[in-house]
């Protein structure tokens, strides 16, 4: 199944649109990227108090060479992902969480271009020890990443969950989504049952989701999002 044609699951609507303003600044092309990969409950995600990722907060000069070296990795990446059913377009979880750098290592621990941390690593079949670390290795990595992926989707039943679980953890999230008694992403994010970090990484990833692969190494200009200023 292509990544482009994962159903997504359905979510509800709410009067504030911040997707209206990614709208009116990204191309045509981008948004129907976007609608392909993005349940309709992200295009409703209320605005959030201000926060910021790595990504977000890194130097212009940083995210463009960040873009060059994730779209140089797309022809290792995005087989891997498609073969498990996740968009590809979610090489964008690369971009914002290493930077493309297969070496990165996080004060938390964790590591690789897509920061797994040794014990989810170790689950998805990666060896984690004192001598080998396969989240180093770039093909390895991709493919427990895109499984981890793709078993949050189908546990949580949507992207934008998804998302948020891998940024802040399985358990962050089912704990969010039994103390607000909802599994709405825009819901979680109205109550701030979810960490600000995740609130901030979400519409992160899924607007440089969004990106046209032509602009990816070109300089960016900054739009608005979900109450975030983010670059394309």
């Amino acid at each position: 199944m292509a990544g482009s044609e994962v159903a997504l699951a359905q979510g509800g609507t709410d009067r504030g649109d911040p997707f209206a303003r990614l709208d009116a600044q990204l191309s045509d092309a981008a948004f129907r990227t976007l609608e392909r990969i993005v349940q309709p409950e992200a295009a409703t995600l209320p605005t959030p108090e201000p926060a910021e990722t790595e990504w977000t907060g890194a130097p212009p000069r940083a995210r463009q060479t960040a873009r060059q070296r994730v779209e140089r990795l797309r022809p290792l990446l995005d087989p891997i992902l498609r073969r498990f059913g996740v968009p590809t377009e979610f090489a964008a979880v690369v971009l914002v969480e290493s930077g493309g750098d297969p070496g990165a290592l996080s004060p938390k621990g964790a590591r690789g271009l897509w920061q797994l941390m040794p014990d989810t690593a170790r689950r998805y079949g990666l060896v984690v020890d004192k001598t080998r670390d396969d989240r180093l290795d770039v093909l390895k990595s991709t493919r427990a990443a895109a499984q981890y992926l793709r078993d949050l989707h189908d546990q949580f039943q949507g992207w934008p969950l998804a998302l948020a679980a891998y940024n802040a953890g399985e358990q962050a999230v089912s704990r969010a989504i039994n103390m607000a008694g909802t599994a709405n992403f825009s819901e979680l994010v109205t109550r701030r049952a979810i960490p600000a970090e995740t609130r901030a990484y979400v519409p992160a990833v899924l607007s440089a989701a969004a990106a046209p692969r032509a602009r990816l190494a070109t300089p960016q200009s900054k739009i608005t999002y979900a109450g975030f200023e983010l670059t394309q």
